[in-house]
């Protein structure tokens, strides 16, 4: 598994309370019981903390795990300078 699925991971069981053992690449967020407002909020969670520019349209319910983590690895989320 990559940095960022690892990451995302560990701030959807601390965040957000999901089980690990709920967590694949392809679990999506509607799996998870999250609704659009959850999920907008873990975008922005994920905007803030790791300065990653997401946008909120791609925010939906049928997103898997996989999808979101190749949407951050679009960016380089350790570069200090975001």
């Amino acid at each position: 598994m990559s940095d960022t699925y690892e990451r995302l991971a560990a701030l959807l069981v601390e965040k957000f309370d999901t089980g690990p053992a709920t967590l694949n690449d392809q679990t999506t967020f509607a799996e998870l019981d999250f609704d659009s407002l959850a999920i907008i909020e873990l975008f922005v969670t994920i905007q803030e903390q790791w300065h990653v520019p997401l946008d909120d349209a791609q925010a939906q319910t049928d997103l898997t795990l996989g999808q979101l983590v190749s949407l951050v690895d679009r960016f380089d989320v350790d570069d200090p300078t975001r």
